[in-house]
């Protein structure tokens, strides 16, 4: 399979994952701001490269998603694990990803491959959950934002995760009770 400039992006987006992180962790929030906008750019990118380019696949259909939840899920965690992130948002983060990463793998199971198109409440819900890093990058690195609007954001995020992974788990039981039929 060749490597297509989209594939790319998105494998650069998972490496970013780690790096992110360990700055949060380290303190160095700045680097980790810069690096988490570069990264969550080429979230859009890559797609519309895919398509412009006609190099979509089934390996960046897989990736893509992969590379989101890895970036968000080490920033939220180093957020939350150095304490400029609110713990609670980081947990509703995390457990609808295993629910929806446990939903998949048990459709899988019980009808073979099948695919679930992104939505437009995951798309959302990505945004809001990319968004709502930064802004606790910024507030980390150069200290006020305006706390009513901080709050706001972390309820809409948390209502958006929620309403998401219950859509996504809808969709996967209809696909799994089609398949099966």
């Amino acid at each position: 399979m060749a490597v297509t400039i989209p594939n790319l992006l998105t494998s650069l987006r998972i490496v970013a994952a780690p790096v992110a992180g360990v700055a949060i962790l380290r303190g160095h929030l700045e680097v980790a701001l810069v690096l988490f906008v570069a990264a969550s750019v080429t979230d859009g990118l890559d797609g519309l490269l895919a398509r412009v380019l006609h190099q979509q696949s089934r390996l960046g259909a897989f990736l893509d998603p992969l590379a989101d939840k890895s970036l968000l899920l080490a920033c939220y965690v180093a957020l939350a694990t150095v304490g400029k992130g609110p713990a609670w948002l980081t947990a509703t983060i995390v457990v609808r990803d295993v629910l929806i990463v446990s939903a998949v793998y048990l459709i899988y199971r019980r009808i073979g491959r099948f695919t679930m198109a992104p939505s437009l409440p995951g798309k959302v819900t990505t945004f809001l959950q990319m968004a709502t890093v930064a802004a606790l990058l910024v507030k980390g690195w150069r200290g006020p934002v305006i706390p009513f609007a901080l709050g706001g954001l972390y309820v809409t995020t948390a209502l958006a995760t929620v309403i998401s992974g219950i859509h996504y788990i809808t969709v996967g039981m209809r696909l799994a009770e089609e398949g099966s039929g």
